[in-house]
């Protein structure tokens, strides 16, 4: 059994797709609401204070959604500052001033590799002490 192994390649891309189809969800759940008002509006209006802190948690949770999609947006931005397309893993010189902080993330192959940046954060997290 003969295989060939390939290499596979990053690709970061913005979350457009996403945002997309966020605001698609949204608008067709505004709709819906819209649409069943009439028969709903005497549920709701029976208990207004309890049934408004709901629909406000509920709105409350979209916008968090919404911003940690923006915030994966930047994240996104910056990697493809730092490394962009096609430079094959090498940042240059983008990445010169992050230099010190590479010895902090643990590399695979190391006895520490499972505990990441704990191990030079806090030197009792590592496995050998001395």
């Amino acid at each position: 059994m003969d295989r060939t192994t390939t290499e596979a390649e990053l690709s970061f891309t913005h979350p457009i797709r996403q945002i997309v189809l966020m605001l698609v969800v949204v608008v067709l759940v505004a709709l819906g609401a819209f649409v069943a008002w009439g028969q709903l509006s005497g549920v709701f209006l029976a208990n207004i204070w309890l049934n408004g802190f709901i629909a406000m948690v509920f709105i409350f949770g979209i916008l968090a959604c919404f911003w940690q999609v923006l915030q994966l947006m930047q994240s996104v931005r910056w990697i493809l500052w730092v490394y962009p397309p096609g430079s094959a893993g090498s940042a240059g010189s983008r990445a010169a001033p992050f230099g010190p902080a590479c010895g902090l993330v643990a590399q695979p192959g190391r006895a520490d590799a499972d505990f990441g940046i704990v191990v030079a954060v806090h030197p009792r997290f590592r496995r050998n002490p001395h």
